[in-house]
């Protein structure tokens, strides 16, 4: 696994690192760590205090930062191979531009930050950063000290596109600690709660074998892993945008997975636009899965339905 990290020096990008700890990231992975200065900024009127250096000064001081940073990293992921680089432009586009040329899987990056130095508002970064990688991109919000000992919670937004089916695939061959717990969650829209009982119970059948599926594919992926995974499942009448954060934010989950796309089977969901609104809004870390050139691994997963798939066991339908 390859991963690209974009990293401020603020306590946000801090807590980003250590939400690694919380990714289900493989034992060994080559990283990229990448620290961007803007050069040409001037300081936000009212915000800088103190004349700013220039940019030998803040690059000399970027290095420090970075050193600290891959120190941190080394002790989060021991057998990984860490690369740094400093450079200077655009945080966005310096971030996705290394990340294509890399070859990299996962961009992962602050979900706000700002320090005083570098003028790095991941915030605006991330939301680009988000909508134009060609990869999956994390935003990580660093709340380890909620989760600590505590067995990973994650939230997956489906709605039966491939795009969705990629994000379950994704979460399936990640590496949990043992007794996670997955909680899949699909939105029929607020519209649906006026439609005949008939016309909501075939698509309320649809979406059942759709989670059962997705349960039986995430439980063999923990299978191999030697690992035990609970998988529960929740229909939702609110808009999608809120029916994820709404139910990650109750349940405790510390990381949600979505597709960056969808309108799939069920063409009211549509991960696309759900996507961005989720990584904006959620309490906790947000991971936009995009599907790659990976080899094979549309054969690794199956896309449809099997009608013998045990159901995933209910975590109440709201």
């Amino acid at each position: 696994m390859r991963l690209v990290i974009g990293y401020d020096g603020s306590p946000c990008a801090d807590a980003a690192l250590d939400d690694l700890q919380r990714a289900g990231l493989p034992r060994e992975g080559h990283l990229l760590l990448t620290m961007v200065t803007e050069v040409w900024l001037s300081p936000l009127s009212g915000i800088a205090t103190e004349e700013t250096p220039d940019a030998a000064e803040r690059i000399a001081k970027n290095r420090q930062i970075l050193a600290r940073a891959t120190e941190r990293l080394a002790s989060i992921l021991p057998n990984w191979e860490i690369e740094t680089l400093i450079e200077a432009g655009s945080p966005a586009a310096t971030i996705l531009h290394r990340a294509a040329d890399w070859g990299a899987d996962m961009i992962v990056v602050g979900s706000h930050g700002f320090t005083r130095v570098e003028r790095f508002f991941i915030g605006s970064v991330s939301q680009r950063v988000a909508g134009d990688a060609h990869c999956s991109v994390r935003i990580a919000r660093g709340r380890l000290e909620e989760f600590e000992n505590l067995p990973s919670r994650l939230v997956i937004g489906i709605d039966g596109s491939i795009d969705s089916d990629m994000a379950t695939y994704v979460v399936a061959n990640r590496h949990w600690s043992n007794g996670a717990e997955v909680r899949l969650v699909t939105s029929v829209g607020p519209l649906h709660a006026g439609y005949p009982v008939t016309t909501f119970d075939e698509e309320k059948a649809l979406i059942e074998k759709m989670h059962a599926h997705a349960a039986r594919n995430l439980r063999d992926g923990a299978a191999q892993q030697g690992v035990s995974l609970t998988v529960s499942s929740v229909i939702s009448f609110e808009d999608p945008k809120q029916a994820i954060v709404h139910e990650a934010e109750s349940w405790g989950a510390d990381a949600i997975f979505v597709g960056s796309r969808g309108h799939g089977r069920l063409g009211r969901f549509v991960l696309g636009s759900v996507s961005a609104a989720v990584a904006t809004r959620a309490h906790c870390s947000v991971e936009i899965v995009r599907r790659t050139p990976t080899a094979n691994w549309e054969e690794s997963l199956e896309l449809s339905s099997s009608p013998n798939d045990p159901p995933a066991s209910s975590g109440g339908t709201i």
